[in-house]
């Protein structure tokens, strides 16, 4: 991941539920992580369940089937690295939501992404970094949960 501040990096992760019941939901889950010259984008399909605590707190676990997308475009002439996969993807997680109002929460998420992203031809081995092939990710996500 070069060309990030102190190895960090940016996903921003976006999600369609349809409830069962109070407990369970199923939907699509989207994530877009522009990683300096590595972009990755995944799609899955996702099966939460809602653990209703007490004080407003719900506990979500969550699995999901789907595909990931890895493009590395590096440098620029001949020395141009441009490599892409595409893999399976299986997000595994868990949710902590505070419910502020019966259709709007804060949420904050941690998630292990399981693939198998491998870059063809593989880089030569002056140019690969840590994890190549990659086999996993594990991401923390911020934000808001709300409903229609």
């Amino acid at each position: 991941m070069s060309g990030t501040t102190n190895n960090t990096t940016f996903a921003l992760g976006f999600g369609l539920e349809y409830y069962m019941d109070q407990n369970f939901s199923f939907g699509g889950m989207g994530l877009f992580t522009p990683v300096g010259d590595l972009t990755q984008i995944g799609i899955a399909g996702v099966a939460k369940y809602h653990l209703r605590l007490s004080n407003g707190f719900n506990l979500v676990l969550f699995a999901g089937l789907g595909f990931l997308h890895a493009d590395l475009n590096r440098g620029s002439g001949s020395s141009k690295i441009d490599r892409n996969d595409t893999s399976h993807f299986i997000p595994l997680g868990l949710s902590l939501e505070y419910q502020v109002g019966p259709k709007i929460a804060f949420a904050t998420t941690l998630m292990v992404n399981l693939h198998h992203i491998t870059l063809s031809p593989p880089l030569p081995k002056r140019q690969q970094q840590r994890g190549t092939p990659v086999r996993h990710s594990l991401e923390a996500i911020a934000g808001l949960a709300g409903s229609l």
